[in-house]
């Protein structure tokens, strides 16, 4: 009897995973891959680390019977697009393959195909609302125009409140003398080199100084990071009238913090269920694929992944 799998793919700006499996869990191959992000680089240079990673996997490609692919900004209309036309040319699978977001895998990872959300908070922020089977964005719209609830935003907050203590504009604050201490010069000196290097990420890094002040009681620090949290808090309001569910799965830094945890939910009326994903993203990718061969999954098909994919780690 042939043997039939599922094929996985979390890419990225930075690396790609890529796991193929049987229908009951158990990986059979693992690839490691550069870059297949079309952010930042050609479409040819994706073509390209996409194809030298599948071409490792040919001989089980009549096997496969569900693929799905999650790959950064892969969600936009064009970009999915391409995406499905260079896996038309390299892995044709035919009606066996859909491509879309890193945040399908992210929320497939920690509740399956269920409709409900992914609230990501790293650097910046974004939420999606998965309502039958459809992916809805709620804000993502970079440090600049939106990102509410993000790292950076976090980071903002405590690095102006430091500063309008130290002008005497708002009350004095823990934030001044521990911005002071995370930089490792007078804050007043880090202002000018924060303009001379990646601002978005350097004012990000002070993210956990907020947090960290929050709790140890800072006035100051608790009003804004209540104020952040209650951003984060309407935007998944905002994603739960869509999906219908008040399931949400967290990626992304930020939400390893209690704190933000707590004062996000202290935001939100009723009865809420967060998950933070045990397993990588690429086993959310699994879990899609597996959607697209009109397979269910068990707990046996997890326990099967978890213990095959350390095995591969080793």
């Amino acid at each position: 009897m042939e043997r039939k799998y599922v094929l996985g793919l979390d890419g990225g700006g930075t690396k790609t995973d890529i796991v193929l499996c049987q229908t009951d869990g158990q990986i059979v191959a693992k690839i490691k891959a550069g870059p297949s992000s079309m952010t930042g680089q050609r479409v040819e240079a994706v073509r390209s680390c996409l194809q030298e990673a599948l071409d490792k996997i040919i001989p089980y490609k009549e096997g496969v019977i569900g693929c799905f692919a999650g790959i950064s900004g892969a969600g936009l209309t064009a970009n999915r697009k391409r995406y499905l036309q260079i896996f038309s040319d390299i892995f044709p699978l035919e009606g066996r393959i859909d491509v879309g977001s890193d945040a399908v895998n992210m929320l497939c990872s920690g509740i399956g195909n269920r409709d409900g959300m992914v609230a990501i908070a790293g650097t910046g922020a974004c939420v999606y609302a998965r309502k039958a089977g459809v992916m809805h964005r709620v804000d993502g719209w970079g440090y600049l125009l939106g990102d509410r609830g993000s790292g950076f935003m976090l980071g903002r907050r405590a690095l102006v409140s430091a500063l309008r203590a130290l002008d005497g504009v708002d009350k004095k604050t823990l934030l001044t003398e521990m911005c002071e201490k995370k930089c490792g010069m007078p804050l007043a000196d880090f202002v000018s080199e924060i303009y001379r290097m990646n601002a978005k990420t350097v004012i990000a890094d002070f993210a956990p100084v907020l947090l960290e002040a929050a709790g140890a009681g800072d006035e100051i620090a608790m009003r804004e990071l209540d104020d952040v949290a209650a951003g984060m808090a309407e935007n998944l309001r905002t994603a739960a009238a869509i999906s219908g569910s008040r399931e949400v799965v967290l990626g992304g830094s930020v939400w390893k913090s209690g704190i933000y945890q707590q004062y996000v939910k202290a935001h939100l009326n009723g009865e809420w269920r967060f998950t933070l994903p045990k397993l990588a993203p690429v086993y959310g990718a699994v879990i899609a694929a597996m959607g697209i061969a009109g397979l269910a999954v068990d707990c046996t098909f997890a326990e099967n992944f978890e213990r095959t994919y350390q095995e591969g780690n080793k």
